[in-house]
């Protein structure tokens, strides 16, 4: 329930973003690499070293791979597809 709270106060008090997605949709990457990229980190003993220094550097090169990953390779595959309306019979 105080997830719940919170996860509801912060959409609410969040400010509008305008047009936030006008330079691509980044959420795949994200999702896709920071797992791997984190792993490396944790491999490499970074977070052991400085956690506060590995974790903005994690952050930083899961932001670089999920723009990369979006003008390199999901855009291209994104402008190839069918619509919907002419893959339903």
């Amino acid at each position: 329930l105080c997830v719940g709270v919170i996860v509801y106060w912060a959409a609410i008090a969040a400010p509008y973003l305008g047009r936030a997605g006008r330079y691509g949709d980044f959420s795949y990457g994200i999702y896709l690499y920071h797992w791997p990229i984190i792993q490396i980190f944790i491999a490499i003993g970074w977070f052991k070293a400085s956690p506060t220094v590995a974790a903005v550097g994690a952050i930083v090169s899961v932001v670089i791979g999920a723009v990369l990953s979006w003008h390199l390779l999901e855009k291209k595959f994104l402008a190839h597809r069918e619509p919907l309306s002419a893959v339903t019979p």
